[in-house]
């Protein structure tokens, strides 16, 4: 191995299940890498389908397959720290096996940390696919970031202010995991992967605690492409996910640095228009059509954001000629959900 210095080992955690479909694409992203020493730590959570055979197929060495007997998404934290423990790696990428990247993203991301070795992580824009792979208009983070907080949060300048934004609904975590590369001693520092109880996801709270222990780096070049799926477990999950979120970020108020009263309003505010915007689109998708008019009706009672009032009135109006609005989606560029 090169020098540890100059030439870090980039350890990527892929968590994979029952992706045959996509496996392929996510493990061909890596071996196009243009920076070589990396090794990808795939842990399969018990596929029953050709996920098994199609990775081991791939005969490089840095590539460790690792089956596990199904444990499920209640388990997805420990999963992820298990994978985290078979890291040999001083930095940290997350590579989920429905995801892919462009073939510049290790070595932009080392170049970064070469120059500024303090970092906590790097990131760059995250590009949403549909299910079949096909690109989108839509960036992680928002295009419109600034409308709402200064360009420097982006960096987590100063310290604690990405907290911010992550606690606010309309934003999230735009440290998308498939675009971050993690300093694995920070990730060490704050007790590996965090989770909130009752909700599959890890890195949300992750990135949360991260932001609370010093500076980001923001690369605005796409260094992810997300595979967003109608079954993944954002969709699935996406009202219980919010929920847990909510709650999780008033029980830590003190901790995370915010203000209660700020994160209360913002979130009555917008929480539930989005919530009923997404699960009356789905429904509209299962041909539900009079509970998808009722989400509608919720969100158009509360016009406090333009694009999905429009969208509920047409999703509203489309519902009694059973059809869905994803055409308009796929119109304007934004995520939709393929049939």
């Amino acid at each position: 191995m090169a020098n540890e210095k100059k030439y870090p080992l980039v350890s990527i955690i892929t968590i994979t299940y029952n992706y045959e479909r996509f496996i392929s694409q996510c493990i061909e992203s890596v071996l196009r890498q243009t920076y070589p020493y990396w090794e990808q730590i795939i842990i399969d959570d018990g596929s029953n389908d050709k996920s098994p055979e199609i990775i081991k197929k791939y005969k490089d060495q840095r590539i460790k397959y690792f089956y596990q007997e199904h444990k499920g998404i209640n388990f997805i934290p420990e999963t992820y720290n298990k994978a985290l423990s078979l890291c040999n790696g001083e930095l940290i990428a997350i590579l989920e096996g429905d995801d892919f990247w462009p073939e510049y993203k290790i070595e932009k991301a080392v170049n970064i940390y070469n120059l500024q070795p303090d970092l906590v992580l790097i990131y760059g824009i995250t590009v949403i696919t549909t299910e079949g792979g096909n690109i989108t208009k839509s960036r992680i983070p928002i295009k419109n970031f600034n409308r709402y907080y200064p360009y420097s949060f982006l960096f987590n300048k100063p310290v604690g202010s990405a907290t911010v934004a992550m606690a606010d609904p309309r934003i999230l975590t735009f440290t998308f995991p498939c675009s971050v590369v993690i300093v694995k001693k920070y990730l060490e520092k704050i007790g590996g992967f965090q989770s909130i109880e009752g909700c599959p996801l890890v890195d949300y709270p992750t990135f949360l605690k991260l932001s609370l222990q010093g500076n980001f780096f923001f690369v605005p070049e796409v260094m992810g492409y997300w595979r967003r799926r109608k079954k993944s477990i954002t969709n699935l999950y996406y009202d219980v996910i919010r929920e847990k979120i909510y709650r999780y970020i008033k029980e830590n108020i003190e901790e995370l640095g915010l203000h209660e009263r700020k994160i209360e309003k913002i979130w009555q505010r917008y929480w539930f228009v989005t919530l009923y915007f997404q699960k009356g689109r789905f429904l509209l998708i299962d041909k539900k059509w009079e509970e998808a008019r009722v989400n509608f009706l919720k969100v158009i009672s509360k016009p406090v954001c333009s694009l999905k009032f429009l969208g509920a009135i047409l999703g509203f109006i489309f519902s009694f000629f059973h059809l869905n609005i994803e055409f308009f989606a796929k119109l304007l560029g934004r995520p939709y959900y393929e049939e």
